[in-house]
């Protein structure tokens, strides 16, 4: 397969049987010749040329002239024998044909030959490489040139070659056939596919940087392209990465027969397999409804579109990104949009049978309905088209001309007609299309009734323009140099309507000047003054005329992508293309290229997305507080388990303290009772100081002095002392051991921790024994 390098509408397929198809896309016609017996690999296209390569046939050359084919040449090569003979045949394969510079670099069954273009009329075609020609089966699949450098896919690796000095080469991927090589203009990578392995050469640096290796051995070609697809193609399907989306090839799978299988376009890229012919379009939506632009309107220096999805984006003119206004609601978008024009605050758009104004500054679209005076139906309905003029609505229908006036209510509008004079019949108009050029008179276009201008709330016809000397008018261009001169397009062909009412054809002149390629290929025009872009059922055109109005025969490009009908808008010397795929812009230069559409924000998922990072976080400080809890609960069962062993061992403590206070006083009672007094004197105050030291904390707090500690301990271990008797000890008359023992109860009271305090010593002691000795006891000590 191959494209025509002068006409790109026209495409070249080779067969199985020798056959070659010549395809125009536009209208459709297809022309086939045979060029020999066996299978075709590949066509160029060279002037009237037309070079094809056939199974073990070689090279030839056919003459295409006034759509007669005629062979002009045979191309022949040198081959080995077994007697290291050469012999001259055309028993060979041409794989591949590039063409650089000129000179055509052939792929063949023997080596990598060329053929300067100097040398276009020698029969035998000269090697490249001397070694190249071998007694061996040493084929070059394809031929790629970068730069200085030859780079040939063959048998036996990747073969890179000085295209300046043959005699310098390398040799990659040794080991490997080599089936597919693929180079994006302005990349620095060289893709090289085998049937195992995917590899990327550094052109610059002429080092693989990187290998991808596949599990089963059916890689055929990997393709990338400037809209960053990329394509991994199999022996049984086709994948595009992106989206990882196949397609499974039907019946047939590629083999290694197929040289020259893939062939790639502007717009799309062709794969044959078996007997069928694939397309993959390199505009791919990968969002769906949200990149299918249906239609668009010009306000200013900004281009608004709506989406199929209802959803209302601006695109400066220049920029190539969109913003995003809003989502219109109240808008059935499953019905097909007729038709779009605009206020100075409104978008107005039909359907068939209804009408919208849409505040295109807040997004914001409502339904407007008519007053029962205006005696609608559906099928005085069916809009055809709607234009803004003047600060009046009119929308053309099947039926009539409409001029729509505020209704008495809000939201509603009423509908009148516009009737046409001469007792021309009104309610047959079919309008097409209505259009107005800088404030001159309103011209009004039908398919059964011709040309009108509007005046006032009539319609006035035009001379000479009805459906049978023009035909069924489909669309009106204005010029910019005159307003009142127009370009009609009808089924009949052009015709151009000068500034006094004059109709007359309009001839095309270049290679076609049949009217019918005009009325069969041409879906619309767009005026951008100095000439007029034509959209095609395939394909995008631009229609030139001289300043005589002399207009040439367009030619057609990018006829593999489709557009929405009204999703077409000019700005300044480009064209603003809304398709099913996205947005576009069509340059003068025969360029397109991508607005970028602000994908539409998924609050849906955003919402997911937010429930499960507050589950997370939730759970997060869930399982935190359980964690806390269950340290903190761990934390009170070690103390609690302290506490207890502390209280047990305090208890053990108190309960030695006890008996070793028990056991010093019962020593103080009896060394009191049983021995004589003066005898035991020294020994009794002895055991009294040691019992109050070995209590330091007591000590501290307490402050007794010696005297008091005596009285204290004394009271505690004879509780019917008496205290003539203490004076004994402590050298003091009795009446100031009754002020001793007050002063004993008063430091008592001021222990901080005077439960501790009886527990010790006073408890079981001294509070009891002084009670004994008290009948009635009233102070602290005593209780």
């Amino acid at each position: 397969m191959s494209s025509s390098k002068i006409l790109n509408h026209i495409d070249f397929i080779g067969f199985e049987n020798g056959n070659v198809i010549i395809e125009n896309r536009i209208t459709d016609e297809r022309r086939a010749f045979n060029a020999g017996g066996h299978r075709v690999y590949d066509i160029y296209e060279e002037g009237n040329s037309l070079w094809v390569s056939i199974r073990d046939e070689g090279l030839r050359r056919f003459n295409i002239e006034n759509n007669v084919v005629k062979l002009e040449k045979e191309y022949k090569i040198k081959k080995k024998t077994d007697t290291e003979n050469s012999i001259v045949t055309s028993d060979y394969a041409v794989y591949n044909i590039t063409e650089h510079e000129g000179d055509l670099y052939l792929s063949t069954s023997f080596g990598l030959h060329f053929l300067k273009k100097d040398n276009r009329n020698d029969s035998i075609l000269s090697p490249f490489l001397p070694e190249s020609i071998s007694k061996n089966h040493y084929p070059v699949h394809q031929t790629l040139i970068c730069g200085d450098s030859v780079y040939c896919a063959t048998q036996k690796g990747l073969m890179v070659i000085s295209k300046d000095d043959k005699k310098k080469y390398l040799r990659k991927c040794e080991g490997e056939e080599i089936l597919y090589l693929h180079h994006q203009k302005g990349d620095s990578l060289l893709y090289a596919s085998s049937s195992n392995c995917r590899h990327l050469l550094n052109i610059k640096t002429g080092k693989i940087e990187k290998t991808f290796c596949y599990n089963k051995n059916n890689l055929f070609a990997y393709i990338t392209d400037s809209f960053n697809n990329e394509w991994e193609i199999f022996s049984d399907r086709i994948i595009h990465k992106g989206s990882q989306r196949k397609l499974f090839f039907d019946e047939a799978v590629l083999g290694k027969e197929y040289k020259n299988f893939i062939h790639i376009k502007e717009d799309c890229i062709l794969l044959a397999c078996g007997n069928k012919l694939y397309t993959f379009s390199k505009y791919q939506n990968l969002v769906g409804d949200s990149y299918n632009a249906i239609i668009c309107h010009k306000i200013g220096d900004y281009t608004y579109f709506i989406t199929k999805d209802g959803r209302l984006h601006k695109v400066k003119f220049g920029e190539r990104k969109s913003e995003y206004l809003g989502k219109l609601s109240n808008i059935d978008f499953n019905e097909k949009i007729i038709g779009i024009t605009a206020s100075n605050e409104y978008l107005w758009m039909i359907t068939k049978n209804k009408l919208y104004k849409i505040d295109y500054k807040k997004a914001k679209a409502q339904r407007i309905n008519w007053v029962k005076e205006s005696n609608l139906t559906n099928e005085l309905l069916d809009f055809k088209h709607i234009l803004h003029v003047e600060d009046t609505l009119l929308i053309g229908s099947r039926h009539y001309l409409y001029k729509i006036e505020k209704g008495n209510q809000d939201n509603t509008l009423n509908f009148t007609k516009i009737h046409a004079i001469n007792h021309i019949n009104s309610a047959d108009l079919y309008v097409t299309n209505i259009t107005q050029n800088k404030g001159e008179r309103a011209y009004v276009a039908t398919l059964n009734k011709g040309l009108f201008w509007r005046n006032g709330d009539f319609l006035q016809p035009i001379k000479n323009s009805g459906k049978e000397e023009i035909g069924s008018i489909r669309q009106m261009i204005t010029y910019n140099d005159d307003p009142k001169k127009l370009i009609l397009y009808s089924n009949k062909g052009l015709f151009q309507k000068d500034s006094v009412d004059f109709i007359s054809p309009i001839h095309l002149y270049g290679e076609r000047n049949d009217p019918g390629f005009f009325t069969k290929s041409v879906k619309t025009i767009r005026n951008n003054g100095t000439g007029s872009f034509l959209v095609g059922y395939k394909g995008i055109g631009y229609l030139q005329h001289t300043e005589d109005f002399i207009f040439m025969t367009p030619s057609f490009s990018h006829t593999y992508l489709t557009f929405n009908d009204n999703a077409i808008e000019t700005e300044e010397n480009n064209l603003i293309i809304g398709s099913p795929n996205g947005m576009y812009r069509y340059k003068s230069n025969n360029e397109i290229e991508n607005i970028d559409i602000t994908p539409p924000k998924k609050y849906w998922i955003e919402g997911i997305g937010s429930f499960i990072v507050l589950c997370i976080i939730g759970g997060g400080l869930y399982y935190y507080w359980r964690w806390r809890k269950k340290k903190e609960l761990l934390a009170r069962l070690i103390e609690f388990e302290a506490a207890k062993k502390a209280e047990k061992e305090k208890e053990e403590i108190l309960k030695a303290e006890r008996n070793e206070i028990n056991e010093a006083l019962n020593e103080i009672s009896k060394l009191f009772y049983e021995n004589n007094h003066d005898e035991n004197h020294d020994e009794i105050i002895s055991k009294c100081y040691l019992l109050w030291n070995s209590k330091k904390e007591i000590t501290e707090e307490l402050h007794f002095n010696k005297t008091e500690q005596c009285v204290a301990l004394l009271y505690a271990a004879c509780p019917n002392i008496k205290p003539k008797d203490i004076s004994n000890f402590v050298i003091i008359n009795g009446k100031q051991i009754s002020d001793v023992k007050r002063e004993v109860n008063r430091k008592i009271r001021k222990y901080k921790n005077y439960s501790y305090l009886m527990e010790i010593i006073y408890k079981q002691t001294l509070s009891t024994r002084i009670n004994a000795s008290n009948s009635q006891p009233t102070t602290p000590v005593d209780q």
